[in-house]
């Protein structure tokens, strides 16, 4: 023993016999769980305050509608003289709001939204083309807002000015907008050639596993059967081709029937073949990285699978217009 030292008396690692210190530290290491919970929750608890907060400041239609006492209304002239005209205040730009500005930077920035709404068009298009100067112009667009609405407000009378309130319209239409739009991307991207597939327009199956036909259709089974039944199928198409004439006679039409049935049985047990690049160069790639993907990721299949839809999507589409312009150029020779 070590006199003085406070866990020389026990050498178990059983928790009881731990010093206090050590007693202490575990028992702060297993509460850390409740710590975080804690911290997110007052993290929910102000990112919904200080939503709720804006919201109520300019989107009264659907949370936190607070009573603001409202000024009497100021009587206003229905025409203004312009350049020497008298026009009708109706007619008049209405002053542009920097919370909109803001709320259009923070949203859809990159693409220089705000540039529109704030009526600089030349400067918008160049956003689009660059996504607004690669983020450089995004960033100084922080602090020129400011100045953007004021030299737009500026060509506006003072006496006939009125705000558009385009920022409560904002904030109540474009999440929803934003919503339906992101929802019909990722359903195209995702749904697209599945529902095209099932409406028989295109058949990817066939595409994808490299046959003459669909390979279903091939070996005479269906999607749901068994592998066991699968390989019998197989077996069976097998003999029958061997027994043919052409198989007897050793000629290409032989090899090329046996090719058709190998293909499509592989594509039924095995589904789509991961990616070509070969092993070696794999390893090589991501020695440094994350390991190589095990046979057994679900995620990763589907990704594989999804991509070679959108192959098999891409070379009926190619080979339809091919063959279009052929059938074009045909009725333009007659």
């Amino acid at each position: 023993k070590i006199i003085g030292h406070p866990g020389a008396h026990c050498k178990s690692l059983l928790p009881a016999c731990r010093p206090p210190c050590q007693a202490m530290a575990i028992t702060t290491t297993e509460g850390n769980h409740w710590q975080v919970l804690g911290l997110a929750v007052v993290a929910i608890w102000g990112v919904y305050q200080t939503l709720r907060w804006c919201c109520s400041c300019c989107c009264r239609c659907c949370c936190g509608k607070r009573e603001v006492p409202v000024p009497p209304p100021v009587a206003q002239p229905d025409a203004v003289q312009v350049d020497g005209r008298k026009v009708s205040v109706e007619h008049l730009i209405q002053t542009k709001d920097p919370r909109t500005a803001y709320f259009l930077w923070l949203t859809l920035g990159l693409v220089g939204a705000h540039h529109f709404y704030t009526d600089r068009l030349l400067h918008g298009v160049l956003a689009v083309i660059w996504p607004n100067f690669l983020g450089m112009g995004w960033c100084l667009d922080f602090l020129l807002i400011p100045t953007y609405v004021a030299a737009i407000n500026r060509q506006v009378p003072a006496e006939v000015a009125r705000p558009d309130n385009s920022c409560r319209r904002l904030c109540c239409r474009l999440p929803l907008i934003c919503t339906v739009i992101t929802t019909v991307f990722l359903s195209l991207v995702f749904l697209l050639p599945s529902f095209l597939h099932g409406t028989g327009l295109v058949d990817l199956e066939q595409r994808m596993a490299g046959t003459a036909g669909n390979p279903y259709v091939i070996l005479e089974v269906e999607r749901d059967t068994a592998p066991e039944d699968v390989r019998k199928a197989y077996s069976s198409q097998l003999r029958e081709v061997e027994a043919s004439k052409d198989c007897q006679a050793s000629n290409k039409a032989c090899r090329a029937k046996k090719q058709n049935l190998k293909k499509a049985a592989d594509f039924i047990l095995n589904g789509i073949p991961r990616s070509a690049e070969p092993q070696r160069e794999k390893k090589a790639r991501r020695k440094t990285r994350e390991p190589e993907r095990s046979d057994d990721d679900p995620w990763g299949d589907w990704s594989d699978h999804l991509k070679a839809q959108w192959d098999a999507l891409g070379d009926e589409i190619k080979e339809g217009s091919a063959q279009f312009a052929k059938n074009v150029e045909k009725a333009d020779k007659l």
